[in-house]
């Protein structure tokens, strides 16, 4: 029973995931990470944070936040896979904004890896991470 608890959350986790991966990369970029935030908190991700939430899932912030990686975060204490899927696959949220990206495949990856410069993130813009890690709810 708890491997059927388990498994369904898993799915729940990929289908997720991959609702907002709109370049179908397999990795969320900033855009998209910030977008799945929006969705199931009312709040966004800034660069900063984003960076943040990479490094302490060990993600490169150029690449994204992988599936394994996003399960992780799911695994964490505090929270909710089931609450976060209702909030994105409800009838309610039928009409969101990163559907709507995925249909268009807008996105592009350059402008999402890159910082205010025009330069890669890179190491310099990596922020320390606490022991307890990194609250991504803000």
């Amino acid at each position: 029973m708890a491997e059927d608890t388990a498994a369904a959350a898993s799915e729940k986790v990929r289908q997720i995931h991959s609702n907002f991966d709109s370049d179908n990369d397999n990795f969320l970029n900033l855009e998209e990470l910030s977008a799945l935030q929006f969705e199931t908190s009312g709040n966004t991700l800034d660069k900063d944070q984003y960076v943040m939430v990479c490094r302490a899932l060990g993600c490169h912030p150029g690449r994204g936040i992988s599936l394994e990686a996003l399960k992780l975060t799911y695994a964490a204490e505090g929270t909710d896979v089931n609450a976060d899927y209702e909030k994105v696959f409800s009838e309610r949220s039928g009409d969101n904004s990163i559907s709507k990206a995925k249909k268009s495949k807008t996105t592009s990856i350059s402008s999402m890896s890159s910082n205010t410069d025009g330069n890669d993130v890179g190491e310099e813009d990596v922020l320390e991470v606490g022991e307890n890690g990194v609250d991504i709810s803000r």
